[in-house]
């Protein structure tokens, strides 16, 4: 059960679709545009009361799992006492990682930031050198990636395509679909797509998504991509072994290569 419009609201909107036929060819029935009204325990399990298109009715269970996100937990942290700056969704801090009390630093889940494990690692690597190098660094969370170990999975490092056009950012996106790949043939796991966000500013490379039964093998390649604001022209040179899922960087690298080609001959690019 949805409340939104579709699943998977902060993942690509190319991917989630595909996610979301997955589950339903599990057997899973997804409903979207609801508001849960109420959780009743029965015998049994439980009886939950929806509304949907105007019409309120009620589905029961064996089980229950509501996932509603999380929040900060400051309890008994006394930041009133100390001075440190809050809101509900963590301590305030700068991009130093500073709180309103420069010598109180904060990371991880009680802060508002990406709620991953590496991330919090990131952050407290961040924080450390803050409280005693010489030289401050800021956090950069545009390089931050995740993987969703659905089924196919989906990976995505840095901005995605529509969070870099709200920015107004004018980006080209360049995909390639794993149907034609070798590798993802010899595993009878065709379904799935590299696509890459591509700054038309400068070319950098400013996201990657990947949806593939094994997405989550390419992450730490897509991140050293995202977090040195590489080019295509800096892939084109890298020889990925045949058959892996990999050779997908080179071969969406060629495609930017070849549009910028076009470009200067007159033609269009990015798709």
């Amino acid at each position: 059960m949805e409340r939104g419009e579709r699943i998977l609201k902060h993942v690509d909107e190319d991917a989630a679709p595909a996610v979301q036929k997955r589950m339903i060819e599990r057997g899973i029935t997804i409903d979207l545009n609801l508001s849960i009204e109420r959780i009743d325990e029965k015998e049994g399990g439980f009886a939950v009361t929806i509304t949907q298109n105007g019409e309120t009715k009620t589905i029961e269970s064996e089980k229950v799992l509501l996932a509603t996100g999380r929040i900060a937990n400051l309890d008994g942290l006394n930041l009133d006492a100390a001075g440190v700056a809050y809101e509900r969704h963590g301590v305030t801090v700068n991009a130093m990682l500073q709180s309103s009390q420069p010598h109180i630093f904060a990371c991880g889940d009680c802060i508002d930031a990406p709620r991953f494990a590496h991330t919090a690692s990131y952050e407290a690597g961040i924080v450390v050198h803050n409280m005693f190098a010489p030289h401050p660094q800021k956090v950069d969370f545009d390089k931050n990636g995740w993987v969703l170990f659905s089924d196919p999975q989906v990976t995505q490092v840095g901005l995605d395509e529509a969070t870099a056009r709200k920015r107004g950012i004018d980006v080209s996106t360049y995909s390639y679909d794993y149907a034609v790949d070798a590798r993802a043939q010899i595993d009878k796991a065709e379904t799935g797509f590299l696509k890459f966000v591509v700054d038309n500013d400068n070319g950098i490379i400013v996201g990657i998504t990947i949806l593939s039964e094994d997405a989550a093998s390419l992450a730490g390649e897509a991140a050293l991509i995202v977090a040195r604001r590489l080019h295509a022209m800096d892939l084109l040179g890298v020889i990925h072994p045949h058959p892996t899922l990999s050779e997908a960087f080179g071969k969406v690298a060629q495609q930017i290569f070849f549009a910028s080609m076009m470009q200067k001959r007159g033609g269009s690019h990015g798709k």
